[in-house]
């Protein structure tokens, strides 16, 4: 199998009925969301371990890098949908970026880890850990500067990059010179890494393109499909369409209880889509 197909196999990838988006963290609404983890193996597992790395955070983070470490390792000894997937990030690692490149494999706080420290030990790269408070937690050499390529799940803007990774690299004496991406939302990460001339390589990229052959092999409906391509073209103007068009939805979310209530109601308050405004030309 392809990531892709894996991406719909383990759920990690879910697409929303034509007629029902999904409500997203902001308020917003959508037609998919990703959940790149679920590729370690399935959702229950890849659930599991987020618990675990939540209660490392909390009770001793130090032990992260040993007890993650040893996880990723058993499950890619055991799973064939994470060792699959690793094995194709290495061989994209492998044919994209010289190995004299790069001294270190990064991973951020959480999800990167998933990927990151198995992708290390493959590759027989030490680790460096960066948590969102930017410290690290790597075996320090005597090479400075030094560069890091950075491994991750899922690329959107990349703010957690300009935010967090890179300063926390920089802080250490090493530069993020490379990046590579399970997946790429195609949201403005690409642009972004650009602009910092850093190297990036996604396995996957989400785009129009990506859901037409979806469509082909049965994952999504054409009414589905539709929707998506709405959405890739205009994602505000899209859903406001869609609310416009379906002025019960709120309404129906507020009622029904629960996260989705809670986000309908952060999408009225603040009227998302300006649907209180009247049209302009």
């Amino acid at each position: 199998m392809t990531i892709s197909e894996y991406l719909f196999r383990t759920k990690a990838l879910r697409v929303s009925p034509h007629d029902k988006p999904f409500f997203y963290t902001s308020g917003k609404l959508g037609p998919f969301y990703i959940n790149t983890h679920f590729l370690f193996g399935s959702e229950k597992e890849a659930y599991e371990l987020l618990g675990m790395i939540d209660m490392l955070l909390c009770e001793d983070r130090e032990k992260i890098p040993e007890i993650i470490n040893q996880k990723a390792m058993e499950q890619y000894e055991k799973n064939d949908v994470y060792k699959s997937v690793m094995d194709e990030l290495v061989k994209s690692i492998k044919k994209s970026i010289p190995s004299s490149d790069y001294g270190y494999i990064s991973g951020g706080e959480r999800r990167d880890w998933f990927f990151s420290y198995q992708a290390a030990r493959i590759l027989g790269k030490k680790h460096i850990t960066i948590f969102k408070d930017r410290s690290v937690i790597f075996d320090k050499d005597d090479q400075i500067p030094f560069n890091t390529l950075h491994i991750c799940d899922l690329i959107t803007e990349a703010s957690s990059f300009k935010n967090f990774w890179i300063p926390a690299i920089r802080a250490v004496g090493g530069e993020l010179s490379s990046v590579i991406s399970v997946v790429d939302r195609n949201q403005g990460g690409r642009e972004f890494f650009e602009g910092e001339a850093i190297d990036f390589h996604p396995l996957i990229q989400i785009d129009g393109s990506f859901f037409v052959i979806a469509e082909k092999h049965g994952y999504i409906d054409k009414d589905q499909l539709d929707l998506i391509q709405d959405y890739i073209d205009d994602p505000d103007g899209s859903m406001r369409s869609f609310l416009k068009k379906n002025p019960a939805f709120i309404e129906q979310a507020l009622k029904k209880g629960g996260r989705d209530s809670q986000k309908a109601h952060l999408l009225k308050e603040h009227d998302i889509y300006r649907l209180k405004q009247e049209d302009t030309v």
